[in-house]
Formats: structure tokens, C-alpha cells, sequence
């Protein structure tokens, strides 16, 4: 009558996998009969009982040093009364509001018809991982409202309050889409404000990062080297992924730059990382690249090197809206609190000196230049009245990433060593470096 056959398994919560017609048609008796022996060796269900999922999550914290002993009984939660979904912990007592509501609501999805087995899994496992990173400060009980760890968790379990059974919005799964879920988004925050705090007090910093930046010069490889050296670019980006500890490899998407150009649109989402943040929506960054590692205007990066200066941004990102709690009644996103640059030059500065960096080393590879010699690539860096060769301030800049070899691009700005040069630099002291190892751009 339906054209179909179910089979079941002798344990309960396992569901039966369906047959159709094409298949058993298709395949052998003996390949069906495996089938379903695999439908008897199928893991069984999540936990259906409120006593079986205080059990899992419990676990969970009990084997985590900083809640060692602590019991997460969600069945005491609050009723919900944060539904303004700002992306922004007020205090302890609202992170667990939502943390204990979303564990409610999950324990409750895991008998949702309208989910499959392995989207209520999805929700399972994501708690489990999220709830075991949970930090307290230390010796309180207060939840550590800075530690990026407890944002992402609290950015997941909003999400599962606020689109409950719609797996699609909490689990998405698009090319180029980073969220919470991605557990270096947001992991190097703090380090970046800490640079940002010691160049407020060093304002030559801000005078070299907007000098630095804002020049195209920059960019020192040409359109007649891009094939070498976007080849050269994707073997550094998986070394530098593995570095990183990041294996997913859909954090981006390809597009076109020139096919926008060709359209009038000077604005388009390709070679940045565009990050959202505002209440209502998801928090979350989209990346997009063109796969030529072309950048528009006549300018080429190889297009390694812009994914790994984008996922920068992506690991200094603050997996937190920018509103305040008071701003639930306003229509305008604010700053929660934490330093914000205004100009954005300084959190491009760590990211943009590590992109010279490695394109200096595609470059010196494709041009069989020593790694150790400075190029002069006949451009300046332009600091009031003060030029300093690029060639310089990329070997400098080698130099100090190989001294101070940190995963955070911003605790090796932070280095006294560091920041220090680029004071001087930007308040116009430049002393110059014996040029012995000195190469002429294309030689």
C-alpha cells in the first residue's frame, strides 16, 4: 500500500528506519538484512526523564575544575522574563535565568515530533559542551561575565529560547557563517582591548596604525604574481589553521569581486568579515572571499592570507552585543562598556602587519629572495614628516612574531618590546636599519 517497510529494533527510544520501494528494489537481501542490523546496533535516544538529564549535566559540571560540585537543577529556573534577546548577560542571576530556562526547553525538544533524532542530539551535545566551559570567578560563585567561554554559552541557550524547535536558526549551516558555536570566535577579545588600553596611553600607536593602514601599499603582491602566490597562501592558512586549532573548513564562501564592480556596487560583503551583533538578531560573523584574491581598486592579496586576517577579527570579535541592558527601550545599538575603537585602525593593525608578514615570505619564495633579506619594495610608510621603508617594518614585524610566537596576534602587540617601536614610529622617531641584507623589489 505505501511502498514502504519499517524496521524496528527490539530497545526502546531507537527509531525505525524506513525502506522504500526504489531500495529494496535496488539492493541485494543480503544488504538489506545488514541494514537492519544496523537499525538494532543504533545508539538509543537522548535522555527523556528530568531525573536522566540533571544526571547528564550534572556530570558535565562535576567533571569541570571551576564548577567542581556544583548541580545545575534547571527544574528551579526562574520564569523567563529576559525576552529582549540583547546578546548581553546583566549579571549572574540572568545568565543563569537563561542558561537554566534553555536546558528546560531542550529537556522538553526531546520529545518534539517535530524534530529527528539527530537534531535533538545537536541540541544535547551542544549544552553538554557549552555548560562544562562554564567559568566562575575566582573564589565567588559569580559567573565571569567577561570570559568569552561563558558568552558563547550564554549566546547559545538565548538562541534555544528564543527559536526553541527551529533547529535551522540555532544550528546554522552556511558556508562563511561563524557563531558561538565555533569556539574561537571571540576567544581573543580581551587581548585586543588590553592593546587598546596601551595605546591610549601611547598615542604614537595610533598615528603608525593609521598611517599603516590606511596605505595600499601595503599590499605588496602584484596581479602578475597572484596564481603563484594564492597557491603559496592556502598551504600557509592550513598550517596556520592547525596552529590555531581550527579544523572547519566552511568559515568561508567564494564570490566575485569584479562580477560587484561590473554591477556599479563599490560596496560588497567579499574580503571582510562582517560582524553582527544587535538585539533581535543572531550574533555571528559572515566571511566571504574572492577567490582570485582580488580586492578591487587594482589591489591583490592572496587570498590565505585575507581568511587568516579575517578569522583575526573573528577571534577578537566580543561575543556580546554592544547595548546596555537600559538600552532594551532604544532603537540605536550602544557600547556596552567595553573600550571601543572608534576608528577601527588599531584592531586592524595586529592583522594587517601578520598579513605583510606572510606576503613578504610568498614574495621572497616566488622571487627566490632569502627570507632574511629586506626588500625594498619602493614604498614608504608615511608618518607626519617621517617615511619608513616597508620592507623595514615587515622584517621588524618578522622578527617580533618569531620572538613573541603567541596565538594571539594582540598579546604580541602588547609586548613592551613591540609597542614601544611603534610608538616611536609614530611619533616620528625613526633611526633606520643597516640595509647589508637589502634586495630591490623584483631583482
Amino acid at each position: 500500500m505505501t511502498k514502504k517497510i519499517k524496521c524496528f529494533a527490539t530497545k526502546k527510544g531507537i527509531e525505525p528506519i524506513v525502506l522504500h520501494k526504489k531500495t529494496l528494489q535496488r539492493f541485494s537481501p543480503i544488504l538489506i538484512s545488514s541494514l537492519m542490523m544496523f537499525v538494532a546496533c543504533k545508539q538509543p535516544s537522548p535522555p527523556q526523564t528530568k531525573e536522566d538529564w540533571e544526571n547528564v549535566f550534572n556530570q558535565a559540571v562535576q567533571e569541570h575544575t571551576d564548577l567542581s560540585g556544583s548541580m545545575i537543577d534547571f527544574s528551579d529556573a526562574q520564569k523567563l522574563t529576559d525576552t529582549n534577546f540583547n546578546h548581553l548577560p546583566e549579571n549572574s542571576e540572568n545568565f543563569w535565568e537563561i542558561v537554566k530556562n534553555g536546558l528546560m526547553i531542550i529537556k522538553d525538544l526531546q520529545t518534539s515530533p517535530t524534530l529527528s533524532y539527530m537534531q535533538k542530539k545537536d541540541y544535547q551535545d551542544t549544552a553538554e559542551k557549552m555548560v562544562k566551559k562554564i567559568k566562575k570567578i575566582d573564589q565567588t560563585e559569580a559567573v565571569d561575565l567577561q570570559n568569552p567561554d561563558n558568552l558563547r554559552a550564554f549566546l547559545y541557550f538565548e538562541k534555544v529560547v528564543q527559536f526553541r524547535d527551529k533547529h535551522n536558526e540555532i544550528f546554522v549551516n552556511i558556508p562563511g557563517w561563524i557563531d558561538e558555536q565555533n569556539d574561537f570566535f571571540g576567544r581573543d577579545y580581551l587581548e585586543l582591548e588590553k592593546f587598546i588600553n596601551i595605546a591610549q596611553n601611547n598615542p604614537g600607536i595610533v598615528n603608525f596604525a593609521k598611517a599603516f593602514y590606511n596605505n595600499s601599499a601595503r599590499f605588496i603582491i602584484t596581479e602578475k604574481d597572484s596564481a603563484q602566490a594564492n597557491a603559496l597562501s592556502m598551504e600557509i592558512l592550513d598550517d596556520w589553521l592547525k596552529k590555531q586549532g581550527i579544523y572547519d573548513k566552511n568559515l568561508w564562501y567564494y564570490d566575485n569581486v569584479k562580477d560587484y564592480e561590473a554591477k556599479g556596487q563599490k560596496n560588497h560583503p567579499l574580503n571582510e568579515l562582517n560582524y553582527w551583533y544587535k538585539r533581535g538578531n543572531v550574533v555571528g560573523n559572515s566571511l566571504g572571499v574572492d577567490g582570485s584574491g582580488y580586492l578591487g581598486y587594482g589591489l591583490c592579496s592572496p587570498k590565505g592570507l585575507i581568511i587568516i586576517h579575517e578569522l583575526r577579527h573573528a577571534e577578537e570579535n566580543p561575543p556580546k552585543s554592544g547595548e546596555k541592558p537600559y538600552d532594551n527601550l532604544k532603537s540605536k545599538a550602544l557600547d556596552n562598556g567595553r573600550l571601543i575603537d572608534q576608528s577601527g585602525e588599531l584592531s586592524e593593525l595586529g592583522p594587517a602587519l601578520e598579513t605583510l608578514v606572510l606576503s613578504g615570505l610568498i614574495y621572497k619564495k616566488i622571487h627566490h629572495i632569502p627570507y632574511n633579506h629586506v626588500v625594498n619594495y619602493g614604498a614608504n610608510i608615511k608618518v607626519g614628516k617621517t617615511e619608513i621603508p616597508l620592507g623595514e617594518i615587515e622584517m621588524w614585524a618578522n622578527e617580533m612574531m618569531q620572538k613573541y610566537p603567541d596565538r594571539s596576534i594582540s598579546r604580541m602587540l602588547q609586548q613592551e618590546e613591540v609597542y614601544m617601536q611603534l610608538n616611536d614610529w609614530g611619533n616620528g622617531k625613526y633611526k633606520g636599519r643597516t640595509l647589508k641584507n637589502s634586495k630591490t623589489r623584483n631583482s
